[in-house]
């Protein structure tokens, strides 16, 4: 009798229990579901996609709803909306030179303590050091190993006896010579010009440094005057098309056969590949930069994400989480075989179907690359005038009115004047 009185007792505590454990797990899943982190960013493709593998994937998973939100004039309105200390955003989309910029200017939180170690070593080693680290901290992830690249159309290489590409800028400037004379093509390379990427990956290429650490303008030296000769030689002497603004326009020149070589970001390297953008499909591939005296390096530039010290506090671990997902291996490869960006999640570069996909990876596993120097040392919003600074400058050199000399003169003393220096 006591056995059952027992029994019976236990059943009914059991019982007038369940609602409170009922309505706990029902709570944590509607706290869950409640959470929207909301993400700045410019409108384009890949955010569209970002924004509709959120919704089908990533909130039926998780509860989390995402929401990306498309800011006009992105590249300059973000400063603006940062300023102002707007709490609308959880996240914000930057560039690795943009950085120290955010830092120093209090408009992140380093996000070490929401990264585990499998995350952190499921990244390609180095990326998050060279990109988003500042000052012992990590101030967000990357979601884009994007590099600069050069191609050359093999079967045009062919034509001149030549199996191996250029690995110097002198072989490199007698191979468009030579292409050239035997009227191959009228213009053997395409290339962005004036332009400060360009202008920061040559200068880099010829031995000059573009900053020292405090932040001094160090690019006004020989290295610097021999890469802008170097730039000017190729186009008086009619070997390259220069454009200026426009990745798309310097891609569609070797799209169409109208070049041996080529420098662009690595997105090229599957529309080269698309018959419906390119008529030299199987025909290019990428190749060592060149360098004064063997292979060179190319400018790597990551796009990642950082976490507003502005947005509300309780999402922060939402927002970490979306961050780690969208550099999660499965998303990754995702991405890269949609658009042609290098992943930054490194069991990627062993998956087969990926390297089948993208037979020329291993030229960006051994590629010397570096970071890019232009801009980070700007701790105000002074890039875009940098920028503006430098491409007047080349264009003042490229048209012959002025000399290297004179060019980089010129851009030391209109950077010092809008330079702030780093303690």
């Amino acid at each position: 009798m006591k056995r059952l009185i027992v029994l019976v007792s236990l059943i009914l505590m059991v019982f007038l229990c369940m609602p409170a454990f009922a309505g706990g797990k029902q709570e944590a899943a509607t706290g869950e579901k409640g959470v929207t982190i909301t993400v700045a960013a410019d409108e384009n493709d890949l955010y569209a996609w970002f924004q509709d593998i959120s919704n089908t994937i990533y909130t039926p998973q998780t509860g989390v709803k995402v929401v990306i939100e498309f800011v006009p004039e992105y590249r300059t309105k973000k400063y603006v909306i940062l300023q102002a200390g707007e709490t609308k955003y959880d996240i914000y989309k930057l560039d690795s030179f943009e950085v120290p910029a955010f830092v120093n200017n209090g408009w992140l939180v380093p996000v070490d303590s929401y990264m585990d170690a499998k995350f952190l070593d499921s990244q390609l080693p180095g990326l998050l050091d060279i990109n988003r680290k500042m000052g012992g901290q990590l101030w967000g992830t990357s979601y884009m190993n994007s590099g600069e690249y050069m191609y050359v159309n093999t079967v045009m290489l062919s034509k001149l006896g030549m199996t191996d590409p250029p690995k110097t800028w002198n072989e490199f400037y007698d191979v468009c010579k030579k292409a050239k004379q035997a009227g191959i093509l009228v213009h053997p390379y395409a290339d962005m010009w004036p332009d400060h990427i360009t202008w920061e990956r040559m200068l880099q290429s010829f031995g000059a440094h573009l900053f020292d650490a405090k932040g001094n303008a160090t690019f006004n030296t020989k290295e610097s005057v021999d890469a802008l000769n170097y730039m000017k030689k190729l186009y008086d002497e009619d070997l390259v098309t220069y454009e200026t603004g426009s990745i798309d326009k310097i891609r569609t020149i070797i799209s169409n056969g109208d070049a041996m070589f080529n420098v662009n970001w690595d997105y090229q390297t599957v529309l080269l590949e698309d018959p419906k953008e390119s008529k030299v499909v199987g025909q290019t591939k990428i190749m060592m930069m060149p360098g004064l005296n063997g292979p060179g390096a190319s400018i790597i530039m990551d796009e990642g994400l950082g976490i507003s010290k502005f947005g509300p506090e309780k999402n922060r671990k939402a927002a970490a989480d979306w961050l780690k997902w969208i550099a999660s291996p499965e998303i990754q490869k995702k991405m890269a075989m949609k658009f042609g960006w290098f992943p930054t999640a490194k069991s990627v570069y062993d998956d087969p179907e990926f390297l089948s996909y993208k037979p020329d990876l291993q030229v960006k596993m051994v590629q010397k690359q570096i970071s890019a120097d232009f801009g980070p040392q700007m701790t105000q919003v002074k890039y875009m005038e940098f920028r503006d600074i430098v491409l007047e400058e080349l264009a003042a050199n490229l048209s012959g009115t002025q000399t290297a000399e004179q060019t980089l003169a010129n851009m030391v003393s209109r950077y010092d004047k809008i330079k702030v220096l780093l303690k």
